[in-house]
């Protein structure tokens, strides 16, 4: 199992709590299943690939 987490769990940026807080649980899911899961040969891990430019690097504040 292949879970796709970000760098952004470990560099924070500003106006991304949610979703970072998203991302954190994956990674934290990640490690439990890996655990859980480890006796009957299923294998979890998580990637965490960089910055991709997408729209989300252009959220302005909501709360604005």
């Amino acid at each position: 199992m292949i879970n796709l987490s970000t760098i952004g769990v470990t560099y924070l940026n500003y106006n991304l709590s949610v979703y970072i807080g998203a991302k954190s649980a994956v990674e934290n899911f990640t490690c439990c299943w890996a655990l859980d899961l480890a006796a009957d040969g299923v294998r979890v891990n998580a990637i965490a690939p960089g910055p991709i430019r997408t729209d989300i690097w252009n959220v302005t504040n909501l709360l604005e």
